[in-house]
């Protein structure tokens, strides 16, 4: 088992949201990690790992297992501040245009 995180913020996204992203369908929707949870990092002055909402958009299921098995491309889905975001934990535009699968 790994850290401890605080989901609050990215899970308040992931449901004000209420589908998934790719397939517009609702109901039990997941907060999918667009670069991995490696970039998760403390709030000032805590110790368990923040998950910024801008590092999750919400899937269904069988769409974040399709994401996490690089059989679906999620840049056309990313609004323009979680594609900075993306850039900025990879390093690279073109790191994390092959990391999500497409073109920014």
């Amino acid at each position: 088992m790994g850290p401890k995180r605080d989901w609050k913020d990215a899970r308040a996204k992931v449901e004000a949201e209420e589908a998934c992203r790719v397939c517009k369908v609702g109901g039990k929707l997941e907060a999918a990690h667009t670069v991995g949870r490696k970039f998760d990092r403390p709030k000032e002055g805590k110790k368990e790992l923040w998950v910024d909402p801008l590092s999750v958009v919400p899937l269904c299921p069988e769409c974040h297992r399709a994401f996490d098995s690089r059989e679906l491309c999620i840049i056309h889905v990313l609004e323009t501040d979680e594609q900075v975001r993306a850039v900025a934990d990879l390093g690279s535009i073109e790191t994390a245009r092959r990391h999500l699968g497409g073109e920014l």
